[in-house]
């Protein structure tokens, strides 16, 4: 018995294909355990999706979503996780734990839970890892509240001094799991510096990132099936949903629509398609572009899609700071980066060179010409972005998950899947 712990849908994705090739071998019976009533991120709806079985993780104490949640609801969100995780653990007696994060606090609750247990844990990145952990203020004051008062809660009583301390200040995969899946050697050499032991990592690559490598789609057929305009110059906007996760205001979402949308105002064959987060809603946007009288503009809103066809839809690939800007790299599309105050490079694309910077509409234009029509600009971001692609993302051959279900099974003890794919190809 094997249980996946999915917060979200996109780590749904990210499991599928590891369950299936689990399921070749007859490995066991592979559960996504969803966290839709913590979350409600749609966990549920994509395991029903892919065909995959799957159970919620009913919360004792009904309360809001997480991020609707006060603080103190957040901190009592904690305890009864570690609960509802006791008893999913006694229930389904699983050989091995598999999660997505280990830093969001009910997935935490599932490690300490485990942990009790003795039952293993493996965490597998579903996102980059930022190299230097970047916080903003506003949301670092916001988190070291939220810890002070779950240590405070009930303080003399014997559970309450036995609290253990919330995760929110450590990066991933600092947070006891019994071993960690990397997307690449870059991820493996940050947790190293970090301090965690070099044999309890290896490297698998993205398993979300299989389908994209193995399909063979071309540009046309990807613009002709989300209904993009033929002749013109497709620009894709990765958004994110930082209003949600609280490290945007909603001034500052409008502002940087105000400055995506700028390049598009005057005429050309610009059009401009807006990849949709899963956690984003297609009404805000809507809304946003009919109060400013930008309805007129070329603008395809995408959601409910999967990234890779919006990318092979692209001449060029704008992100604020997203996963995104690897994958369009695996797949050869130019990425603009916006160089905004408050958005450092985390992830060193502009020091690089593997990405063009742009801070205002104007460099923006500027960034799209040279991305679209420059062909030495090209080339040098090509050459830049396959390396970077490598550092983060590993092989990108199309086995990440076969790598990962080999995984699996060794730390569960069972025989492994080496025929198909090396446990630690880099």
């Amino acid at each position: 018995m094997l249980l996946f712990i999915a917060s979200n849908d996109t780590q749904v994705r990210m499991f599928a294909p590891v369950i299936w090739a689990l399921e070749q071998v007859r490995a066991g019976e592979c559960v996504v355990v969803s966290l839709d009533a913590y979350y409600a991120q749609r966990a549920s709806d994509a395991a029903g999706r892919f065909a995959l079985r799957h159970v919620p993780a009913p919360r004792h104490k009904p309360g809001p979503p997480y991020w609707s949640a006060s603080m103190p609801q957040r901190c009592a969100m904690f305890d009864d996780a570690r609960a509802v995780a006791r008893a999913i653990l006694a229930r389904h007696q699983p050989h091995l734990v598999v999660l997505g994060n280990d830093t969001g606090i009910v997935e935490y609750a599932f490690v300490c839970a485990c942990r009790g247990r003795g039952v293993p844990t493996l965490l597998v990145q579903d996102g980059l890892l930022q190299p230097r952990l970047y916080t903003p203020d506003r949301v670092r004051r916001s988190l070291a509240l939220q810890q002070m008062q779950y240590a405070l809660r009930r303080p003399l009583s014997a559970v309450g001094l036995a609290r253990p301390r919330l995760p929110w200040r450590r990066p991933p995969g600092l947070n006891g799991c019994t071993h960690v899946a990397v997307m690449g050697p870059w991820a493996r050499d940050l947790l190293v510096a970090h301090g965690l032991d070099a044999q309890r990592i290896t490297i698998t690559g993205q398993p979300r990132f299989d389908a994209m490598l193995t399909r063979s789609t071309t540009g046309e057929d990807a613009r002709r099936r989300l209904g993009l305009p033929a002749g013109r110059r497709v620009v894709v906007f990765a958004s994110q949903p930082w209003v949600l996760y609280e490290r945007w205001t909603i001034r500052q979402w409008h502002d940087l629509l105000k400055l995506v949308l700028g390049p598009f105002q005057a005429p050309g064959d610009l059009h401009l398609a807006i990849k949709l987060h899963p956690r984003d809603r297609a009404a805000d946007y809507r809304r946003a572009l009919a109060a400013r009288r930008w309805g007129d503009l070329p603008v395809t809103l995408l959601e409910d899609i999967e990234v890779a066809d919006a990318l092979r839809a692209a001449d060029a690939v704008i992100v604020y700071s997203s996963t995104v800007a690897i994958e369009a790299m695996i797949l050869g599309r130019p990425v603009i980066m916006l160089d905004l105050p408050g958005n450092p490079d985390q992830f060193g694309l502009l020091a690089r060179k593997a990405a063009l910077a742009a801070s205002s509409a104007q460099s923006l234009r500027q960034a799209i010409e040279r991305a679209t029509d420059d062909a030495p600009t090209r080339q040098a971001l090509s050459v830049a972005a396959s390396a970077v692609a490598h550092g983060y993302a590993g092989a990108c051959d199309g086995l990440a998950s076969y790598r990962v279900a080999d995984l699996i099974l060794r730390l569960a003890g069972r025989n492994r899947l080496t025929a198909w794919a090396p446990a630690n190809a880099a």
